[in-house]
Order: C-alpha cells, then sequence, then structure tokens
C-alpha cells in the first residue's frame, strides 16, 4: 500500500512519486525550496558584495537559518539541494569561523549590550522607513513578493535574538553554577555580562549578593556603580549607599 514519507498517508488509491511522496507535500515542498532559494542567492551575494564582516554574519545566519529548515527533507531522502543542506550548512560554518578570525578584534569591540541597543534602534528606524506595516507583514508571509525588505529585517532580529541569547545563555549557566555550587564559574560569566553592559538586572543583583556574602565590598561596590551607569535604577543608589556603610562597619570590626 503507497504511503507518503513526509505526511505519512498511506492508501491504495494514494500515488507518491520516485522519492516516496504524494503530490501535495511534492508541490509544498517545490514551493518552499522556491522561496528560500530566493532568500539564499540574495543573501550570497550580500556575503560576496559586502567588505563589512558584521553583514557578511547576518547574511550567513540567515543562510543557516534556511538551510537548518531544509535538513529536515534530507534526512527523509529527499535531495532538495547539491550538496546536500548538511554539507552547505558546514562550509557556512568554515566561512563564518574564517570572516570571524580575521575581523576579530574589529566585531568584538563594541559592548553586546551597547551593540543590541543601537541595533534595536535602528531596526525601529527601518520600520519606520516603510509606509504601511501591513504591507511589511504581507512581506513576511510572501517573501517572494519582495525580497530586500524581508532579508533587512531577519537580518536584523536575527542578529538581535543571537545578541540577547549569547548573554541570557550566560545568565541561565550561572544560576546553573550556583545551584550546584560553583561560584567561582557563576561570577566569571556574571562578570562577562557586566563587562558587555547586559540590560537586565540579573548579572548585577547575583554578583554584589555574592560578594557581599563573601565581604568583598569593594567589588559590591564596583558592580552597583556598573548597574547604574547601564541601568540608571533608583533601587542601584540605595544599595550602594548601604554597601558603603557596610564596607566600614566590616573595617571597623577588623580593626
Amino acid at each position: 500500500m503507497p504511503r507518503c514519507k513526509m505526511c505519512g498517508r498511506k492508501s491504495i488509491f494514494l500515488s507518491v512519486n520516485e522519492y516516496g511522496l504524494c503530490d501535495m507535500c511534492y508541490s509544498y515542498i517545490c514551493e518552499d525550496y522556491r522561496n528560500r532559494e530566493r532568500i539564499l542567492v540574495e543573501s550570497r551575494k550580500i556575503i560576496e558584495t559586502s567588505k563589512n564582516p558584521e553583514t557578511q554574519l547576518r547574511c550567513i545566519n540567515v543562510m543557516k537559518e534556511h538551510f537548518q529548515v531544509l535538513l529536515k527533507y534530507e534526512k527523509i531522502g529527499i535531495p532538495i539541494t547539491d550538496p546536500p543542506p548538511s554539507v552547505l550548512l558546514k562550509r557556512l560554518d568554515i566561512e563564518r569561523n574564517k570572516i570571524i578570525k580575521s575581523k576579530n578584534l574589529e566585531i568584538n569591540k563594541e559592548p553586546l549590550g551597547k551593540k543590541y541597543k543601537r541595533l534595536s534602534e535602528e531596526f525601529g528606524e527601518k520600520l519606520k522607513t516603510y509606509e504601511k506595516i501591513d504591507q511589511l507583514k504581507k512581506f513576511f508571509k510572501n517573501p517572494q513578493y519582495e525580497l530586500n525588505p524581508v532579508i533587512e529585517m531577519q537580518l536584523h532580529r536575527h542578529e538581535l535574538e543571537e545578541i540577547l541569547n549569547i548573554m541570557v545563555d550566560r545568565n541561565n549557566k550561572g544560576i546553573e553554577l550556583e545551584k550546584k555550587g560553583d561560584i567561582g564559574s557563576a561570577i566569571k560569566l556574571y562578570e562577562q555580562n557586566v563587562a558587555d553592559e547586559f540590560f537586565g538586572t540579573h548579572p548585577y543583583d547575583r554578583l554584589t549578593i555574592i560578594y557581599r556574602r563573601k565581604k568583598q565590598f569593594d567589588d559590591e561596590i564596583r558592580i552597583i556603580k556598573r548597574a547604574i551607569e547601564i541601568i540608571g535604577d533608583i533601587k542601584y543608589r540605595k544599595r550602594l549607599e548601604k554597601a558603603k556603610i557596610l564596607k566600614e562597619k566590616y573595617k571597623e570590626r577588623i580593626r
């Protein structure tokens, strides 16, 4: 009894092609690939013509995102591209690492938190340039109508997500390390986020608590001051005064 390897339907009346797909699934895959191919080609052109390493990396990330989707077709034995998506993903990783290695100092110069805020503002300005938000939504649903706006928005969104994920991942790993009792490793991760000017309160709150428990009041005061500079929350000003008082009391007790 014929059975489609994509949707799983089977029937004596069902016909499947040489790839084991029913007509509906085969049409869907063809249409899906055509839409993605346009974005992949456009991204490749940008990579080859752009001299900005950040733009090149954003395009590589967009391409990887689409090849990850096409990979599911490869896994069920459908020859979607030549070479297959798994090979192309590895090539993109190699290309990405080369760009990062050759431009490392230039790319990592700006703190991630500051970079996230800057890109968010740029993203907002880009959106304003389009007369109708509804039209932009239409682009996202139907990328074949207009490629450039879609790719531009995807690049911005993907880079924002990538930056945020790095910093959030540090916080989550720090929480796990604290639970395991590895406070030293947790401190390193939280300090990385402080150095990157993370705009959430978690690393600052955890470090001030940890440093106070360790009686490292100078470090606690340093972190609170950074929180005031980056976040500006009034609660940190109160904490700063309290930390200074505790530091003096601790000095007196030591004496």
